[in-house]
């Protein structure tokens, strides 16, 4: 579960710490690469200053709670696996095709649920959805250029829509 959480937040160019006794060799690579900072080591107060978002997965009521307190101080955004009650927002499961996203919540009531959505979705939508979103931007952008309204490209992207959609 980190490691997805991880690799979405570096991919938007996120700075991450992780701060953990035990990572995965993933994330050790990822740490020794510099593409995260590691702190081998179990939370403490005082971890969460300067952050302004954060994910929890200690599985420690107690230890979940402290970093709940230190959020609220801070003003820290917060996700706690599993205690939807002391979460501040839910992170969806995402599916992405180039530049669509299609994100799956369940408010933190089965991420489990979400995941198999995330699967079967993956299934469903393909890399040609991608592809035809990349031609609609082409299309608008050059519908921008030319000063044309894209109501008068509206025939053309139908058609481009129904490419992937039939």
């Amino acid at each position: 579960m980190a490691e997805t959480k991880i690799a979405a937040l570096v991919g938007v160019g996120a700075r991450v710490t992780v701060v953990s006794p035990t990572v995965t060799r993933r994330i050790r690579q990822w740490a020794n690469a510099g593409r995260v900072r590691l702190k081998p080591r179990r939370y403490r107060a005082g971890d969460l200053r300067g952050t302004r978002l954060a994910y929890v997965a200690t599985g420690e009521a107690k230890t979940n709670r402290a970093v709940r307190e230190e959020a609220d101080v801070e003003g820290v955004w917060l996700n706690v696996a599993d205690e939807p009650a002391l979460c501040d927002f839910f992170a969806p499961a995402v599916v992405r095709r180039g530049k669509l996203a299609v994100a799956i919540s369940t408010s933190g009531a089965s991420p489990a649920f979400a995941a198999r959505l995330r699967r079967e979705l993956q299934r469903e939508f393909g890399p040609e959805y991608g592809r035809v979103l990349d031609k609609l931007a082409a299309l608008r952008a050059r519908c921008r250029a030319e000063g044309r309204p894209l109501a008068d490209a509206r025939e053309e992207i139908e058609r481009l829509i129904d490419e992937v959609l039939d």
